[in-house]
């Protein structure tokens, strides 16, 4: 599989430059709480983590279960991804297979 052209020009995560500089910031004596990549400077607490991966697990096994039942596909929950809708997914499938101006489809007209 080929991945679009676009691909080859993706950086890295800027979050991680204002990371360096809140390190150094700290290293010079300041206080920080980090929030530059979704780690703040104290920790989840554990009665909540748990709820969530509760949660998450179930809904993950939900739909494993649904897709069984309905004949769609044979998915175990770990190959589960439950997205806010089909849009983001197709939308994220599409930047990374295919190049700009090159039509989805046959004989679509290229955007």
């Amino acid at each position: 599989m080929r991945l679009a052209n676009r691909m080859s020009r993706l950086g890295t995560e800027s979050a991680f430059e204002v990371l360096g500089k809140a390190v150094a910031l700290e290293r010079a004596g300041r206080r920080v709480i980090h929030l530059e990549i979704g780690e703040p400077g104290f920790a989840t607490p554990p009665r909540r983590r748990r709820r969530r991966a509760v949660a998450s697990t179930r809904a993950c096994e939900a739909v494993s279960a649904h897709l069984q039942s309905v004949g769609r596909m044979a998915a175990t929950p770990e190959r589960v991804v439950i997205t806010p809708g089909g849009k983001p997914v197709m939308f994220l499938a599409d930047r990374l297979l295919q190049d700009a101006g090159v039509a989805c489809l046959p004989g679509a007209d290229a955007a």
